[in-house]
């Protein structure tokens, strides 16, 4: 994959921003930092920055990405399930690499049960109509007593560098136990799905998608008792460190043009 549309790639991980349906207005200003460097900024109003929302990063900042996501499972017969996938990327200008690099790992584990399967509910539960949703989407849905569930999504934009793992790349990786229960772990169609499926007790999954709504997707499903089910997503986006005067020449004005997703 080429420089660019690994950028593309990047900065579609990169958006997280809200959709404003205001035009702004501000008298553009001359603004020095302390070490004498200048440059020309927008004065914004009350009115106007208390409907910015969310986090923005310039794309062509960008230079790096880590994603770690993992899935688990505890079933009340004593089977666990487990996922786990990452995915490091560093483009030129970050850590000092000549080229694109990158790095895909993926686990999937599901132990046999040690005790008799407690009967589910019987209930039904779905999610159509979740994939169609831009930006972050968690869903929990719980039929039966004494279970957990937790999602959980961090988002962290810094210069920090990122730690590209060596080893062969796996990009797909699966388990099965006898019972049924079954782990997938998928990097394809640009994004990351991982699934947990358990006869009779439910299903938990993530997925990263940006080929068409460009979202971010934990669901918990249980239907049945004593289950423990946990969903993580950790993203870190490395940006090139950012000089005062660079800061000084972008202006608020760039950055709100950001947020709303111009």
């Amino acid at each position: 994959m080429q420089s660019k549309q690994l950028r593309r790639s990047l900065a579609a991980f990169a958006i997280v921003a809200a959709q404003l349906p205001m035009t702004t207005h501000a008298t553009p200003m001359a603004v020095c930092t302390s070490d004498g460097l200048c440059g020309s900024a927008q004065a914004m109003d009350a009115q106007h920055l208390a409907g910015v929302t969310g986090k923005f990063s310039l794309g062509g900042e960008v230079v790096g990405m880590n994603l770690q996501m993992a899935s688990s499972w505890q079933a009340a017969n004593g089977q666990n399930l487990n996922a786990k996938a990452s995915l490091a990327l560093a483009l030129p200008g970050a850590n000092d690499v000549a080229g694109p690099q990158a790095s895909i790992q993926t686990q999937a584990s599901v132990s046999e049960p040690i005790s008799s399967s407690l009967p589910g509910t019987g209930l039904v539960s779905s999610g159509k109509g979740l994939n169609s949703i831009a930006g972050a989407t968690q869903l929990v849905q719980v039929a039966g007593d004494n279970n957990g569930a937790s999602n959980l999504t961090t988002i962290d934009v810094s210069p920090r560098a990122i730690a590209l793992p060596g080893g062969a790349n796996t990009p797909r990786a699966e388990a099965i136990a006898a019972n049924g229960a079954k782990v997938t772990v998928d990097f394809a169609n640009n994004g990351v799905a991982l699934a947990l499926n358990v006869p009779g007790a439910g299903s938990a999954q993530q997925r990263l998608n940006t080929l068409n709504a460009n979202n971010i997707l934990q669901s918990i499903q249980i239907a049945a008792d004593r289950q423990q089910v946990m969903n993580q997503l950790q993203l870190q986006l490395q940006v090139r460190p950012q000089t005062a005067a660079v800061l000084a020449a972008e202006g608020f004005g760039q950055s709100l043009n950001m947020l709303r997703g111009r």
